[in-house]
């Protein structure tokens, strides 16, 4: 498997057997730059946004490989009990 020419360079098998893909210092600060506009443009707290706004958000967000956090590791949903949202709203 990696043999192969088009992966070679690319991956190689850590310490413990897993894949490790290999990237270039470039690469790095490219995925960084995106990350930072990824989020330079996000929805932010205290924006207005039509219905259909936010459905299509949802619907793009649920296709997403990892829809949990940004690209920054960030979370971009948590879980509430109906206890804690209580508890903010001093009804606890």
């Amino acid at each position: 498997m990696l043999q192969n020419k088009l992966f070679k360079g690319f991956v190689t098998i850590g310490k413990h057997g897993f894949l490790v893909l290999n990237i270039t210092a470039k690469q790095e600060i490219e995925e960084k730059f995106i990350a930072t506009v990824a989020c330079k443009a996000a929805v932010k707290a205290h924006m207005v946004l039509e219905r259909q706004e936010v459905i299509q958000l949802l619907d793009k967000l649920l296709q997403l490989p990892n829809p949990f956090t940004c690209p920054h590791g960030r979370p971009t949903a948590i879980k509430m009990t109906r206890n804690d949202i209580e508890k903010k709203f001093s009804r606890r």
